[in-house]
Protein backbone atom coordinates (compact mmCIF):
# COMPACT_ATOMS: atom_id res chain seq x y z
CA UNK A 1 0.00 0.00 0.00
CA UNK A 2 2.90 2.62 0.92
CA UNK A 3 4.55 1.49 -2.07
CA UNK A 4 1.65 2.32 -4.42
CA UNK A 5 1.10 6.16 -3.05
CA UNK A 6 5.31 6.40 -3.39
CA UNK A 7 5.99 6.54 0.00
CA UNK A 8 9.15 4.57 0.15
CA UNK A 9 10.50 5.42 3.33
CA UNK A 10 7.61 4.64 5.54
CA UNK A 11 7.16 1.41 3.47
CA UNK A 12 10.88 0.49 4.66
CA UNK A 13 10.32 1.11 8.03
CA UNK A 14 7.01 -0.91 7.96
CA UNK A 15 8.89 -3.71 6.43
CA UNK A 16 11.78 -3.48 9.18
CA UNK A 17 9.35 -3.85 11.64
CA UNK A 18 7.39 -6.74 9.85
CA UNK A 19 11.02 -8.47 9.97
CA UNK A 20 11.63 -7.63 13.53
CA UNK A 21 8.22 -9.14 14.28
CA UNK A 22 9.38 -12.49 12.59
CA UNK A 23 12.09 -13.00 13.81
CA UNK A 24 10.80 -12.97 17.64
CA UNK A 25 7.75 -15.21 16.20
CA UNK A 26 9.37 -17.68 14.07
CA UNK A 27 13.05 -17.12 15.06
CA UNK A 28 16.71 -16.24 12.74
CA UNK A 29 15.75 -19.57 10.36
CA UNK A 30 12.47 -19.05 9.04
CA UNK A 31 11.35 -18.72 5.34
CA UNK A 32 8.90 -16.12 6.08
CA UNK A 33 11.37 -14.16 8.26
CA UNK A 34 13.86 -14.85 4.09
CA UNK A 35 10.33 -13.20 3.04
CA UNK A 36 10.65 -10.33 4.97
CA UNK A 37 14.13 -9.81 3.55
CA UNK A 38 13.45 -10.04 0.00
CA UNK A 39 10.66 -7.96 0.01
CA UNK A 40 12.31 -5.19 2.53
CA UNK A 41 15.06 -5.39 -0.70
CA UNK A 42 12.61 -4.56 -3.00
CA UNK A 43 11.36 -1.98 -0.52
CA UNK A 44 14.95 -0.35 -0.56
CA UNK A 45 15.40 -0.69 -4.26
CA UNK A 46 12.27 1.03 -5.35
CA UNK A 47 13.59 3.82 -2.29
CA UNK A 48 16.88 4.21 -4.05
CA UNK A 49 19.20 2.41 -1.70
CA UNK A 50 20.73 -0.23 -3.42
CA UNK A 51 23.63 -1.38 -0.85
CA UNK A 52 21.08 -2.06 1.57
CA UNK A 53 18.99 -3.66 -0.95
CA UNK A 54 21.88 -6.18 -1.94
CA UNK A 55 22.54 -6.45 1.72
CA UNK A 56 19.18 -7.95 2.62
CA UNK A 57 18.30 -9.74 -0.92
CA UNK A 58 21.37 -11.51 0.36
CA UNK A 59 20.22 -12.94 3.39
CA UNK A 60 17.11 -13.57 1.43
CA UNK A 61 18.89 -15.67 -1.06
CA UNK A 62 21.20 -17.27 1.65
CA UNK A 63 18.74 -18.34 4.03
CA UNK A 64 16.05 -19.58 0.92
CA UNK A 65 19.19 -22.18 0.18
CA UNK A 66 20.18 -23.53 3.28
CA UNK A 67 16.04 -23.64 4.13
CA UNK A 68 14.44 -24.91 0.82
CA UNK A 69 17.49 -25.65 -1.62
CA UNK A 70 18.94 -24.50 -5.07
CA UNK A 71 16.03 -25.60 -7.00
CA UNK A 72 13.28 -24.07 -5.20
CA UNK A 73 11.27 -21.12 -6.95
CA UNK A 74 12.01 -18.75 -4.24
CA UNK A 75 15.30 -19.12 -4.15
CA UNK A 76 16.17 -19.45 -7.78
CA UNK A 77 13.85 -15.58 -7.81
CA UNK A 78 16.07 -14.20 -4.67
CA UNK A 79 19.05 -15.18 -6.70
CA UNK A 80 17.92 -13.72 -9.99
CA UNK A 81 16.85 -10.36 -8.10
CA UNK A 82 20.12 -10.65 -5.76
CA UNK A 83 22.01 -10.26 -9.71
CA UNK A 84 20.45 -7.30 -10.61
CA UNK A 85 20.46 -5.55 -7.37
CA UNK A 86 24.14 -5.61 -7.63
CA UNK A 87 24.64 -4.72 -11.33
CA UNK A 88 22.10 -1.96 -10.36
CA UNK A 89 24.08 -0.80 -7.66
CA UNK A 90 27.39 -0.84 -9.03
CA UNK A 91 25.98 1.10 -12.27
CA UNK A 92 24.46 3.79 -9.58
CA UNK A 93 27.86 3.81 -7.18
CA UNK A 94 29.83 4.08 -10.96
CA UNK A 95 27.12 7.01 -12.30
CA UNK A 96 27.57 8.90 -8.82
CA UNK A 97 31.40 8.71 -9.38
CA UNK A 98 31.01 9.84 -12.87
CA UNK A 99 28.70 12.44 -11.67
CA UNK A 100 31.28 13.47 -9.07
CA UNK A 101 33.90 13.85 -11.23
CA UNK A 102 32.00 16.01 -14.26
CA UNK A 103 31.35 18.14 -11.23
CA UNK A 104 34.57 18.64 -10.07
CA UNK A 105 35.90 19.25 -13.23
CA UNK A 106 32.75 21.90 -14.03
CA UNK A 107 33.83 23.33 -10.47
CA UNK A 108 37.30 23.79 -11.29
CA UNK A 109 36.88 25.09 -15.22
CA UNK A 110 34.70 27.87 -13.26
CA UNK A 111 37.43 28.41 -10.66
CA UNK A 112 40.01 28.88 -13.72
CA UNK A 113 36.97 31.17 -15.68
CA UNK A 114 36.74 33.26 -12.86
CA UNK A 115 40.47 33.65 -12.08
CA UNK A 116 41.01 34.88 -15.66
CA UNK A 117 38.43 36.78 -15.63
CA UNK A 118 39.49 38.45 -12.45
CA UNK A 119 42.80 39.26 -14.21
CA UNK A 120 41.47 40.74 -17.45
CA UNK A 121 39.41 42.93 -15.03
CA UNK A 122 42.30 43.53 -12.85
CA UNK A 123 44.16 44.45 -15.80
CA UNK A 124 41.47 46.90 -17.12
CA UNK A 125 41.10 48.86 -14.21
CA UNK A 126 44.94 49.29 -14.09
CA UNK A 127 44.90 50.36 -17.52
CA UNK A 128 41.59 52.98 -16.75
CA UNK A 129 43.54 54.20 -13.91
CA UNK A 130 46.80 54.82 -15.10
CA UNK A 131 44.86 56.37 -18.26
CA UNK A 132 42.67 58.89 -15.93
CA UNK A 133 46.02 58.93 -14.46
CA UNK A 134 48.12 59.83 -17.25
CA UNK A 135 44.87 62.54 -18.71
CA UNK A 136 45.64 64.34 -15.43
CA UNK A 137 49.23 64.54 -15.93
CA UNK A 138 48.17 66.31 -18.78
CA UNK A 139 45.81 68.47 -17.75
CA UNK A 140 48.37 69.95 -15.00
CA UNK A 141 51.14 70.44 -17.36
CA UNK A 142 48.54 72.05 -19.84
CA UNK A 143 47.30 74.51 -17.06
CA UNK A 144 51.27 74.87 -15.98
CA UNK A 145 51.97 75.91 -19.07
CA UNK A 146 48.94 78.33 -19.83
CA UNK A 147 50.21 80.09 -16.71
CA UNK A 148 54.07 80.83 -17.64
CA UNK A 149 52.79 81.54 -21.37
CA UNK A 150 51.60 84.98 -20.07
CA UNK A 151 47.89 84.15 -18.29
CA UNK A 152 46.58 86.93 -16.89
CA UNK A 153 43.84 85.55 -14.71
CA UNK A 154 45.51 86.78 -11.42
CA UNK A 155 44.70 90.81 -12.80
CA UNK A 156 41.62 93.06 -11.48
CA UNK A 157 39.06 93.52 -14.87
CA UNK A 158 40.79 97.31 -15.07
CA UNK A 159 44.32 96.16 -14.76
CA UNK A 160 43.42 93.45 -17.27
CA UNK A 161 41.88 96.43 -19.60
CA UNK A 162 44.99 97.89 -19.53
CA UNK A 163 47.42 95.40 -20.26
CA UNK A 164 45.05 94.82 -23.34
CA UNK A 165 45.18 98.56 -24.22
CA UNK A 166 48.74 98.71 -23.67
CA UNK A 167 49.65 95.73 -26.20
CA UNK A 168 51.04 97.18 -29.34
CA UNK A 169 48.48 97.43 -32.19
CA UNK A 170 48.58 94.42 -34.70
CA UNK A 171 47.03 93.78 -37.80
CA UNK A 172 43.52 94.51 -36.34
CA UNK A 173 44.07 98.56 -37.26
CA UNK A 174 41.56 101.18 -36.45
CA UNK A 175 38.32 99.28 -35.36
CA UNK A 176 39.90 97.54 -32.57
CA UNK A 177 41.68 100.12 -31.07
CA UNK A 178 38.41 102.15 -30.84
CA UNK A 179 36.34 98.44 -29.43
CA UNK A 180 39.16 98.50 -26.66
CA UNK A 181 38.87 101.69 -25.86
CA UNK A 182 34.88 101.65 -25.80
CA UNK A 183 35.41 98.62 -23.58
CA UNK A 184 37.71 99.99 -21.23
CA UNK A 185 35.00 103.23 -20.91
CA UNK A 186 32.14 100.64 -19.95
CA UNK A 187 34.23 99.18 -17.47
CA UNK A 188 35.46 102.34 -15.63
CA UNK A 189 32.07 103.44 -15.88
CA UNK A 190 30.55 100.55 -13.78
Amino acid sequence: MLQSLRDFDNSCVFFERAKVTQELAHGKEHTNLANCHHVLAKAYALKGDFETSVKEEQLAYDMYLKLVGAEDMRTKEADVWLQELKNTAEFTANQAMYEKAALEQQAQQLQQHQASHRATSLSATAAAAATKAALAEAAIRAANADAQVGSKGHLSLNELMDYINSQPQGSSGGKGKKSKAQASKRVQKK
